[in-house]
């Protein structure tokens, strides 16, 4: 088991908690909910908004210059590898940073999250003319600023391995949580004022219970919370190993027709007999 922290995402204004809307039947662009009719926001949106954010931070060294990151940080990767190592890619390299959905605060009735919630009409602007389109009238909903939002993520175990400096590894660990502080802006339609967010720490552990106080520096909570999980490593590294692990068989039983992609050619489409491992941890996660 890996290090767990909980999070608060506070909305500086409204919010519409899908990436890019979905289309409804009586309004355009509808919130994303989940199936009890919570409006939340998918930890694959959570983890791609924190991969980028990365890779700005990252790519930023490059502006200066390259080896101002290798020298403070001892790693010569660039921005695309550099993400890849905790956020995974394909094949046999799978995140080392797990996310849980983000979910409005304390509300599980559905009247009073109803009252949270509101509509907005826009319109289409043509760039080239500077005025509206055509036919471009929409509607579209979202959350209302002042709620706040809450979830984790958890960095596994592998997280830590293969880096031997404590000090490069103090150094990563900061620069991340520095990252997802810097978090300003999330879910849809951002080009019309929705999505600003300030990001808080509020709990580190397995009980996701608030035991970080709040700070006016948000740079005090990262050396807080750095110098726990850096504590708590060194401590399990002096642990007596696990021993073997379990292994367990299953059968899965498709419900209906599925389509297992393989490679493509053009308009062909070449169909696997197997399911991928990372298809099966995937929706484990989800």
């Amino acid at each position: 088991m890996g290090i767990k922290i909980g999070y608060e995402v506070k909305l500086l204004t409204s919010v519409n908690t899908a990436e890019a809307g979905t289309i409804g039947k009586e309004i355009d662009v509808e919130i994303k909910r989940d199936k009890n009719g919570m409006p939340y926001f998918s930890a694959k949106h959570i983890k791609g908004i924190f991969r980028g954010k990365i890779l700005e931070f990252r790519n930023a060294f490059a502006g200066i210059n390259e080896n101002v990151f290798e020298e403070y940080f001892g790693d010569n990767l660039n921005g695309e590898k550099f993400a890849e190592k905790y956020f995974g890619s394909e094949g046999n390299n799978p995140s080392k940073i797990r996310f849980s959905d983000l979910k409005l605060k304390n509300e599980k009735d559905l009247e009073k999250i109803n009252h949270k919630i509101g509509n907005r009409y826009g319109v289409k602007i043509n760039r080239k003319t500077r005025v509206a389109e055509d036919n471009s009238l929409f509607n579209y909903e979202f959350v209302k600023s002042k709620n706040i939002f809450v979830g984790n993520f958890e960095l596994s175990n592998k997280f830590f391995e293969k880096e031997e400096n404590q000090e490069n590894l103090e150094k990563k660990l900061k620069f991340l949580l520095a990252s997802f502080l810097h978090i300003d802006k999330i879910g849809g339609l951002k080009s019309r004022g929705l999505g600003k967010v300030e990001i808080r720490f509020t709990s580190i552990g397995i009980d996701e219970k608030p035991n970080l106080k709040e700070k006016s520096n948000r740079f005090e909570t990262i050396k807080e919370i750095s110098e726990i999980i850096l504590k708590d490593r060194l401590k399990n590294s002096h642990s007596k190993e696990l021993g073997k692990l379990e292994k367990y068989s299953y059968t899965l039983n498709f419900l209906e027709p599925s389509v297992l992609q393989g490679k493509i050619r053009k308009n062909e489409v070449e169909l696997r007999n197997s399911l991928q491992g990372s298809s099966i941890r995937g929706a484990i996660i989800q």
